[in-house]
Formats: C-alpha cells, sequence, structure tokens
C-alpha cells in the first residue's frame, strides 16, 4: 500500500473561519433570522398647543387650544391600519379599518387631524403596523380625551345651537326670534388659508327641499335664509328647492356644489331682492346650478313682475338657457345681474333709472334691445369705471336698438332730451348718421364720456354742442363729422381709433348781445389725442374761434392734405407734437388773408411748409382773384394738357386732395356766388 503524507492544517483553519463567521452575524451588523421577523413597533402620541388667528366678528385676535393626534411607526415602507371610534348622537359608532402607506423617511408619522373629519367626537383609537416580511405590530388602542371636554380640535367645528327637522337643522335668527336660516351641523376645515372648509352634515343628499316654516319644541318659525357654510362643498347635491320667505343666503353657502344643477323658486320678485353675498361670484348657487326653474319649470323667457324695485347683483348670472328678459319700470338693476347668460338674445326695458357694472356682461348672443321711448332709454344712467363698463348697456353686445318696435337708422336727439348718458348708445350699430342740431340757443345737449363709443356703423355726425372725452371713440366707419356753431370744447380722444374719418369741419361760432357785452359762441379748444388714431384724415377746417390745441391732438394723422384755420389770430398749439411731422412737411395750410405773416411767424404754425391764404382757394392761375381763367385751367390739367403758372394747392377747392371734376364744379359755383 502507497502511503500520502497529507496536511490538513490548512483545511482545519478553513473550518475554524467558518465557524468564527457563523457566530459573528452580529458583530457584523446582519440579523437574525428571529430579529428579520420581528414586528414592527408603533406608538400612538397626542397633545395640545395654542394657535392665534383674527376673530373678524369681534375685531380682536384670540388665542385658541388645538389638539393634534398622531401615529408614529418605527421603521420605513411600511403600513399603518387605523380605525376610530366615535360618539354620536345614537351611541359610539366604530369605523372600519384604514390604511395609511409609508414611503418616505422621517419620523413616519400619520397627523389623523388632517384625515377625520369625525376627530372632535373620537373616543378610541386604535392602529397597528405591517412591513413586507414580518409579522404585523400587536394593536395598539388610545383613548382620546377631547371628546370628553367637547373641544373642537383644529379641523373640526360643530354647531350646538342647531336643531333638526326632517333631516335639515335650523338656528334661530338673531335679529328676529320668529325666524330661522337653514344651517350646518358639524363641518371640517383646514387652518391652511389657501383650502376651503367641507360641510358632512347634508352629504348623500341630492335633493333637498326647504320649507317656508318649520315647527320645533311647540314653536313655528318662518323660514328666512341660509347660513354661511351650509351647503358648502356638498358635491352630491344636483337640485335644491327654496321656499318665497327666503330672504338672503350667506357667504359660501354654496361654494364648490360642482354637481349642482337645479335652483327651484316659487317667486321671482322675491328672487330679485333676495340678499345674496357678492363679494366673490362664486357665492352665487346660479354660479353652479345654471338652470333657475319657477314652480318646477325652467324660466327661459323672463318676465320680471310689477313692483319690484330693483334686480339685486349676480340675481340672474350664469343663466346658460334664458332667452329672453322683460323688465318694468324699476330703480335699478344690480351689478352683473345677467353676467354669462350666454344665450340671451333680447331685452325689453320699460324704464329703469340706472344699471350696475357689467350687468349685460359675456351675453355673446344678445341681439335685440327693445324701450317704449327714447327719452326713456337716454335717462337711464349706465355704470361707469373699471375695464369692462359698457357691460353695463346691454346695447354694447346687442347692437340693434327697437324704440317703440322700429329699429333706429338715423338717430336725431329732440329737445326733451337734454343729456346723453356715459355709454348711452355704446355699442349700437343701429344707425348710420346721427343729428344732434336744431336746437334752440341755451338748450344744450350734453354728451358724455363714450355716449357713442363703438358704434361701427355711423357714417356722418352733425353735432352743435360741446363733446366729451372718448365720445365717439372706435366709430371706425365714421366719414364726416360736422361741428356747428354753438360748441365749447373738444375733448380728448373724443374721436379715437375713427380711421375711417376723412373730413371734419368746425364752425365759426356766432356774435351776440349779452348784457351789453358782446360774446360769442363756438369751439373754442381742442384737447390732448382728440382726433388721435384717425389714419385716413384728410381735409380739417378749423373756425374762427379756435383758441387753443393742445398735445398730439391730431397724432397719427398724417394724410391731412388740407388744414384750413379761419381764427384770425393763430390758436396756441401745446407744442409741436400738435401735428405730426408729415403734416407739417406735406399739409397745404389756409388761413384768412391778413393773418399770414402772423401764422407765418407763430410759434409751431411756421412749421408748416405750404402756408396759404383762405381767399386764394380756387384761384388756381395765382393772379390773385377768381375768374373763368381759373376753371378753364383746372380743366386743361384734368384733360393732360399743359399749363403755366397751375397752383395745385389752390386748385383742390374742396380740399380732399385731390383735384378732379369736383373742384371744377365747386369753383363755378364760388363764381356764381359772387
Amino acid at each position: 500500500m502507497r502511503k500520502f503524507n497529507v496536511n490538513i492544517r490548512p483545511l482545519i483553519a478553513a473550518v475554524l473561519l467558518l465557524c468564527v463567521a457563523a457566530t459573528s452575524n452580529v458583530m457584523w451588523g446582519q440579523e437574525t433570522e428571529e430579529e428579520q421577523t420581528a414586528p414592527p413597533s408603533i406608538e400612538i402620541s397626542y397633545g395640545g398647543f395654542n394657535i392665534a388667528y383674527f376673530d373678524y366678528d369681534n375685531l380682536q385676535e384670540v388665542l385658541q387650544q388645538e389638539y393634534y393626534l398622531s401615529l408614529q411607526a418605527q421603521e420605513e415602507g411600511c403600513e399603518i391600519y387605523y380605525r376610530l371610534t366615535y360618539q354620536g348622537e345614537s351611541g359610539e359608532s366604530t369605523l372600519d379599518w384604514m390604511v395609511y402607506d409609508i414611503y418616505y423617511s422621517g419620523d413616519n408619522t400619520i397627523n389623523l387631524t388632517e384625515l377625520s373629519p369625525f376627530l372632535s367626537y373620537c373616543v378610541i383609537v386604535e392602529a397597528y403596523a405591517i412591513v413586507p416580511g414580518k409579522a404585523p405590530s400587536d394593536v395598539v388602542s388610545y383613548d382620546v380625551p377631547i371628546a370628553t371636554d367637547r373641544v373642537s380640535p383644529w379641523g373640526v367645528k360643530y354647531n350646538d345651537d342647531a336643531f333638526e327637522v326632517d333631516g335639515i337643522y335650523y338656528s334661530i335668527n338673531d335679529n328676529d326670534s320668529t325666524t330661522v336660516s337653514v344651517t350646518y351641523h358639524i363641518y371640517t376645515y383646514d387652518p391652511e388659508p389657501s383650502n376651503v372648509s367641507r360641510n358632512v352634515t347634508y352629504h348623500g343628499m341630492s335633493e333637498i327641499t326647504i320649507p317656508e316654516q318649520v315647527t320645533y319644541d311647540g314653536n313655528t318659525y318662518r323660514v328666512t335664509g341660509i347660513d354661511s357654510m351650509t351647503f358648502n362643498e356638498n358635491r352630491e347635491l344636483v337640485r335644491i328647492n327654496l321656499p318665497s320667505t327666503l330672504e338672503f343666503i350667506a357667504a359660501e353657502a354654496f361654494l364648490y356644489n360642482d354637481n349642482l344643477e337645479v335652483i327651484n323658486i316659487t317667486d321671482v320678485g322675491q328672487w330679485c331682492k333676495m340678499d345674496i353675498d357678492a363679494s366673490y361670484y362664486e357665492y352665487n348657487p346660479l354660479y353652479y346650478a345654471r338652470h333657475l326653474y319657477l314652480n318646477g319649470e325652467e324660466i327661459q323667457d323672463l318676465v320680471i313682475p310689477e313692483g319690484v324695485e330693483k334686480i339685486r347683483d349676480y340675481a340672474f348670472a350664469y343663466r346658460s338657457n334664458l332667452r329672453s328678459v322683460t323688465i318694468p319700470e324699476m330703480r335699478a338693476i344690480g351689478d352683473y345681474a345677467f353676467d354669462e347668460c350666454s344665450n340671451l338674445k333680447r331685452v325689453n326695458i320699460e324704464k329703469v333709472d340706472s344699471i350696475g357694472r357689467a350687468a349685460f356682461a359675456d351675453c355673446w348672443s344678445l341681439n335685440e334691445v327693445h324701450t317704449p321711448s327714447l327719452e326713456a332709454w337716454c335717462n337711464i344712467c349706465f355704470a361707469y369705471g373699471g375695464y369692462n363698463h359698457q357691460y353695463s348697456n346691454p346695447l354694447f353686445l346687442a347692437h340693434h336698438l327697437y324704440i317703440d318696435g322700429e329699429e333706429i337708422h338715423d338717430l336725431f336727439i329732440p329737445d326733451e332730451i337734454n343729456t346723453l348718458k356715459i355709454n348711452a348708445f355704446a355699442g349700437c350699430q343701429s344707425f348710420t348718421s346721427l343729428d344732434l342740431t336744431g336746437r334752440t340757443q341755451g338748450d344744450r345737449i350734453h354728451l358724455s364720456s363714450y355716449s357713442f363709443y363703438n358704434c361701427t356703423n355711423l357714417k356722418t355726425a352733425y353735432i352743435d354742442h360741446a363733446i366729451i372725452s372718448n365720445a365717439f371713440e372706435g366709430c371706425r366707419n365714421l366719414e364726416e363729422v360736422i361741428i356747428g356753431d354753438d360748441m365749447g370744447g373738444l375733448g380728448s380722444y373724443a374721436f379715437l381709433n375713427c380711421t375711417g374719418l376723412k373730413t371734419v369741419k368746425i364752425g365759426d361760432g356766432i356774435i351776440f348781445e349779452e348784457n351789453g357785452h358782446q360774446n360769442n359762441t363756438g369751439l373754442f379748444s381742442i384737447d390732448g389725442n382728440a382726433f388721435s388714431g384717425c389714419t385716413n384724415l384728410t381735409t380739417v377746417v378749423i373756425g374762427a374761434s379756435m383758441r387753443f390745441i393742445s398735445s398730439n391732438a391730431f397724432k397719427q394723422c398724417n394724410k391731412i392734405k388740407t388744414l384750413q384755420c379761419r381764427a384770425i389770430e393763430p390758436p396756441k398749439l401745446y407744442n409741436s407734437n400738435t401735428f405730426t411731422s408729415t403734416c407739417y412737411q406735406n399739409a397745404n395750410l389756409f388761413v384768412p388773408r391778413e393773418s399770414l405773416e402772423a401764422y407765418r411767424t407763430a410759434e409751431y404754425w411756421s412749421d408748416f411748409s405750404h402756408i396759404y391764404a383762405i381767399e386764394s382757394i380756387g384761384d388756381a392761375n395765382g393772379d390773385g382773384r377768381l375768374s373763368i381763367g381759373d376753371v378753364t385751367l383746372v380743366i386743361n390739367s384734368l384733360l393732360g394738357n399743359e399749363t403755366s403758372s397751375f397752383e395745385a394747392a389752390l386748385a383742390d377747392v374742396n380740399g380732399d386732395g385731390n383735384i378732379n371734376i369736383s373742384d371744377v364744379t365747386a369753383l363755378i359755383n364760388m363764381l356764381l356766388n359772387e
């Protein structure tokens, strides 16, 4: 037998190392099998702290004790199961187990104040934790002390003063112990200012009918209001039936009722005057419902009953199915009263003293406004101020005005109307001509700002009285403006962006005796930007009574060819920006012969390159007099024949910047009238 010498020392050393390793797992940080399967631990903590808040009812800062209740697991990546037992009116109730997954690192804490709307009534909290691969923890139970002293924790408010009848809660009104308001029983709220309250009183109710009166504890009360927060965030509510006794709906009563579809009322007049908090547009329940019913039938052609003095703010706003509205004689229509009635087509107004801001805003289907008389219409005061002030006037979107059933095309203002209010005819596209002349001296009509704003089909305007700022702004098809002798002033931006305007003629005024003194009427001044943006203006005649023209009065008016100023003394120009540099260079300025030198040396007037005497208009051959020779010269020019000594600027008799047969006719008429 052959013998082998084997060295077993290395093998023994390896075995010993494995044994040492097996017994050293704990030292190396590795868990034993028993430790790997040990259940996680969980703790429940409870405490209180003070929160400062501002009491708006009593205008003072208040310190209120609040509470927190939290569950804390000792390991990450676990699930915490918890359930609550709370004290209700019919005894204790226990909710089903709920789970909260912990995915983040940190203290692994659940704040139950944010999770449960019933924490103010909670008496027991139970919880356990699970980590995958481990046994669940023991159930930890905690008796909550908050319910015993009835102090609301942060996040819950209850109403102990409310009483319940047929599933609806009521509270007696402070100002009248015979009336009640519908109210809440319990709601939750988030302390963060960006979040809203959530009412849990009426959850699960899709239709609610509020009675006119209720009887409780032997007393009968009339139902007159709905308290703040009552139906707040009740997303199950689809329809609510309101009584005729209802007088007010407080702020946030229907806030976030996203599925509300129908509001059913029994009295339109009462709805018109009902006090609904309008400080925020979503406080109006119609913002969500959009459909208003009267005695079970949707209102599409609304008739306001006689005797209603005012339609309150937001009264019929957001009514998407409203087609027409008839308004009798009344004092006022409130702000946003018909805002966003997107299918409203016709408005009939008998007589109204005032219409509030944006009352007809976003009524994009409006097409007709009817009123019995022009005087009734002109007496309406429309709201002014803010970017959307024109929307107080339904005409701004309807465009068509009917007087006693007949649409207006040629507007004449009679003597009995002395004032056109702000926005009086803003947006009207019915009429093509406007005549404000023919009134007796001293019986002037007062034009207000935006009186004819955006009357885009107006082509000619004859005006004998002062024109206020922005009165004709945006009348882009207006071609000719004739301003008479009995004026005063022309306000800033009066004809702003009247891009189709070609001719402006301002009268000389009237000289008359009054109390032994000589006075005169006429247009004395033109304010800044009065004709700004009138980019096609070619002919301007300024009357003899003009004294002052402000900066940028003719801004962007680069096409002026003929400018005639009949004032003997050159009117003061505010600066060189009164006219454009193009106008100074290209326009022909005509002034009285006796004032030629005065204009040629006057500040800023002297910037005009071409200054002529008014009396020389028509003197085509420049010989200093009008004759048949001037007519012949103009005709030869039109025929293309060679002409000598031809003054083209003087041959443009009508001042339109062109020489044509109209100038020949005008020149012949001048000769015949001499």
